[in-house]
């Protein structure tokens, strides 16, 4: 249902330019995110942080999502591809919320999103959707739409502990999906 609502949305993979920036990790202690009881103890804990990260803007191909996971072996991956417009993708993060919380440290939760989504927007908004965030150029988000046939946001790839992809999806799967690809072993 979702994805099919991401269709109508015109939520599809844009080919906007925008310049490739950094900026530097906040702890959800620096934000205003601290409302609900539960973020409360994610942020009492130290635990939730919105980070930016940075790949070259030179990595083509399959090397962008390579560049991306590598740096989280040995812990499961959730790649979220995502844009600041795209109404369905803001939603999904919401729902996630609880898996997020219940699952974070161990695994990690990785954000991208492309040149269609404003500089300005997308820094202002990643301060309350804690993880890792990657603002990629126009040719890295193509190469990443390519790689994973990715017709329409929010699209989610699961990238096991070693590293290698899992699962790919199209539209938000629901909270019970992730989690049973996320931590196969783990019962409820």
């Amino acid at each position: 249902m979702l994805a099919v609502l991401t269709v109508m949305a015109g939520a599809f993979c844009s080919q906007s330019v925008m310049a490739q920036s950094a900026s530097s990790a906040k702890s959800c202690s620096q934000q205003t995110c601290c409302s609900a009881k539960s973020c409360q103890k994610k942020c009492a804990a130290g635990n939730a942080t919105s980070r930016v990260l940075e790949i070259s803007n030179m990595l083509s191909g399959s090397d962008v999502f390579q560049q991306i996971v590598s740096r989280y072996k040995g812990r499961p991956v959730l790649v979220d591809l995502w844009a600041t417009w795209c109404g369905p993708c803001r939603m999904a993060m919401k729902t996630i919320q609880p898996l997020k919380e219940d699952l974070w440290g161990k695994c990690a939760f990785v954000y991208v999103t492309g040149p269609s989504s404003p500089k300005e927007t997308w820094t202002s908004m990643i301060k309350d959707i804690h993880g890792d965030h990657f603002y990629v150029t126009e040719a890295q988000w193509s190469a990443l739409c390519k790689q994973f046939q990715v017709q329409g946001i929010p699209a989610y790839i699961v990238v096991d502990s070693q590293g290698k992809v899992q699962q790919k999806h199209i539209g938000f799967p629901g909270e019970d999906v992730l989690r049973k690809e996320l931590v196969p072993e783990e019962k409820k």
